[in-house]
């Protein structure tokens, strides 16, 4: 049941909810600690909980060994985020992007896809959503040594549209480049070692049925360091009644999607799909899943199909680049800058 899946993301904040003897609940209930927010609140100020350890638990509050675990156990269940100056995180190594390989469409994203961060591709059907996650795919799988990421991919395909014949197209032309660009000794010999079908055992696929296999592929996945979700909207727009409890479990999705980014270091993709939007004078087409989902990914970005194999990426959200837009084609080779 997905109510199973919402006590993983609610931390038990009551204090009784560990199991504890009498004599402990005593001592924490002549302190005035209820649950995990009272023990913060009790510190001293020049406290903080991650200094906190079990020494200066036992000297400063005179508590039992066995208080003074459950204390440390609330607090590790609370899931207090950790501290960082802006000159830590600039200095912090960080991976580059991964490329599109169309040269217009990476730069109007910074560079590629931001690793880490969450960002959505929205657009109609036939506008290149599935082939720009699919390149994506592909390009995750390059090895360090060109600037890629050679980590795991997985896609979790909620409605059918991934296509193995297709990503294993991509990748033989991906592979065809890396064999063209490669120079040195070092870039020849890791070429040499590669195959399609080593950089296809890369890449999972997870059919997603319903928005529960959904939720549980996310809540299980681990040592992924790409999650495409193709399409994210697929199972949440027509299988609820109850508008009020979808807005929770979207709320509840978009938290994990970023716990994964900024706590696992994984990249997310995910696709969207668009609605009409009524209106008296011009109907216009609009992003699914409604204006508060819209502040749960890093960067948004539109897709629309023009002319032939043509076609317009415009970026709607970005913390760090003008909101601008790229032209780009879908070939058999993958997705490329327009001739």
């Amino acid at each position: 049941r997905i109510q199973i899946l919402f006590e993983d993301y609610v931390p038990m904040l009551s204090i009784r909810s560990f199991p504890l003897s009498s004599s402990a609940v005593k001592e924490l209930s002549s302190a005035n600690i209820d649950d995990v927010v009272d023990i913060v609140h009790y510190l001293p100020w020049q406290e903080t909980p991650h200094s906190l350890n079990e020494a200066n638990l036992k000297d400063a509050y005179g508590f039992s060994n066995e208080t003074k675990q459950c204390l440390n156990s609330c607090l590790k269940a609370w899931k207090i985020p950790n501290f960082k100056t802006c000159e830590e995180v600039l200095k912090s190594k960080q991976p580059p992007p991964i490329v599109t390989f169309s040269m217009q469409l990476d730069a109007l994203l910074g560079g590629g896809v931001q690793p880490h961060e969450f960002l959505e591709v929205i657009g109609q059907p036939g506008s290149g959503c599935t082939n720009l996650c699919l390149q994506i795919a592909a390009s995750s799988t390059i090895p360090r040594i060109f600037g890629g990421h050679e980590t795991k991919v997985l896609i979790l395909d909620c409605n059918g549209n991934c296509i193995p014949q297709r990503i294993n197209e991509i990748l033989s032309y991906t592979l065809a480049h890396l064999n063209t660009i490669a120079s040195t000794s070092e870039e020849k010999t890791a070429v040499s070692s590669l195959s399609v079908e080593s950089m296809a055992s890369c890449i999972s696929i997870a059919r997603c049925t319903d928005y529960k296999q959904l939720f549980a592929a996310i809540q299980l996945l681990s040592g992924y360091g790409v999650v495409i979700i193709d399409s994210l909207a697929t199972h949440f727009r027509h299988e609820f009644t109850d508008m009020r409890y979808r807005a929770r479990v979207l709320a509840l999705l978009g938290n994990k999607l970023h716990e994964m980014c900024h706590t696992h270091g994984v990249t997310v993709i995910a696709t969207n799909q668009v609605m009409v939007v009524p209106n008296p004078n011009q109907s216009s087409l609009q992003p699914c899943l409604g204006d508060s989902w819209s502040h749960i990914p890093h960067r948004r970005l539109y897709l629309k199909e023009e002319s032939g194999d043509n076609y317009t990426a415009r970026l709607l959200k970005s913390p760090d680049t003008p909101l601008k837009s790229a032209s780009f084609r879908i070939s058999r080779r993958g997705i490329r800058d327009c001739v």
